[in-house]
């Protein structure tokens, strides 16, 4: 390694934020994503799932950003409960329910009878709806590729125990691009009453489309992304304080980097390119740990510098896979 930023590699700051790999940037495709949503759980909808290719951002979207935009959409009248859901070899009704149970952080997530579990989970998603205000409840469900029918019928029974209560469950699977065949399994399977409930609404997590989205994004490490969280001092900031004073901008790297995310991304007639955003966070991170400030002072961040940060995203691998996927299985993707 020939240039360190030695305030990435610096021990004190091991707890920033983007060290960790700890953060969320709000983009284009999920204010898309969070509209209908927010139409599901207003119509009532039992649930519905949100698709789309691996690293495209869905998954931080689900566990970092969803249960703060809707309790700002709704100020905070609808309990949200987020869950990442994990794949068993054999179906276990009482473990899918502690696992409920512990995603909900309740005190009580020992083991016990199905039935037990059961009601003690449907009483206290009631009992957070009702200390909220109101009758609704939302339940996120990531990486839902994974499940059953057998997993999606234990959550119909719960949906059903909370209606009894007079309380409305919405189901929100947020799963990869598998999922956009699940419904049509579900329906040859004879589960269609699953199919109705769940797969029905559905929406595509889509990744970035182009130079000015792009921008948008990097414009958060130059001025949204705050650390410590009670300073003014952005990510870009943080990393090259220097620089910054010298009106040293992320954003400013778009053209390049968008140049390159064409040059080595999938080429396919029928669909537009889309950038996972998984590799252009990636690609900022790298740049946070491999370019030094005084680098950046000196020379700016060179075209060479950028190209070695999306190429260490395995970015062109990723698109190659994502080219055979589209040519493959083009229902739904557009």
């Amino acid at each position: 390694m020939d240039d360190r930023n030695e305030r990435y590699h610096s021990l004190e700051n091991r707890m920033h934020p983007l060290v960790r790999g700890e953060y969320a940037i709000f983009t284009p495709p999920m204010l898309e994503t969070i509209n209908w949503i927010i139409e599901w759980i207003d119509s009532k909808a039992s649930g519905g799932y949100v698709v789309g290719f691996s690293r495209f951002g869905k998954s931080r979207f689900a566990r970092f950003c969803v249960s703060n935009l809707i309790a700002e959409h709704y100020r905070g009248a609808i309990p949200v409960f987020v869950h990442i859901f994990q794949g068993h070899k054999l179906f276990s009704e009482p473990m899918f329910l502690l696992e409920l149970l512990k995603s909900s952080n309740h005190i009580y997530t020992q083991r016990n009878r199905a039935n037990v579990l059961f009601d003690r989970l449907s009483r206290h998603y009631a009992t957070m709806a009702g200390n909220a205000g109101g009758n609704q409840i939302v339940l996120i469900i990531d990486e839902a590729q994974g499940m059953s029918p057998q997993d999606y019928r234990l959550i119909c029974n719960l949906e059903n125990e909370l209606d009894r209560l007079g309380f409305r469950l919405t189901v929100i699977s947020v799963a990869s691009h598998e999922m956009n065949y699940n419904h049509e399994t579900m329906v040859n399977a004879g589960h269609i009453h699953l199919n109705g409930r769940y797969f029905v609404r559905h929406c595509r997590f889509r990744g970035i489309t182009n130079i000015n989205e792009l921008a948008t994004v990097l414009r958060a490490f130059d001025s949204q992304l705050i650390w410590p969280e009670d300073s003014k001092t952005s990510y870009t900031r943080f990393f090259f304080p220097y620089s910054f004073e010298e009106n040293f901008r992320f954003e400013n790297c778009a053209k390049t980097m968008w140049k390159c995310y064409e040059r080595w991304g999938y080429k396919h007639a029928k669909f537009a390119l889309e950038v996972p955003m998984e590799h252009i966070a990636k690609a900022i991170e790298f740049l946070c740990r491999n370019v030094s400030d005084s680098t950046v002072l000196s020379e700016g961040m060179i075209d060479k510098k950028i190209e070695e940060a999306i190429e260490s995203t395995e970015y062109e691998a990723h698109m190659a896979a994502i080219s055979v996927a589209l040519g493959g299985k083009r229902r739904g993707l557009g």
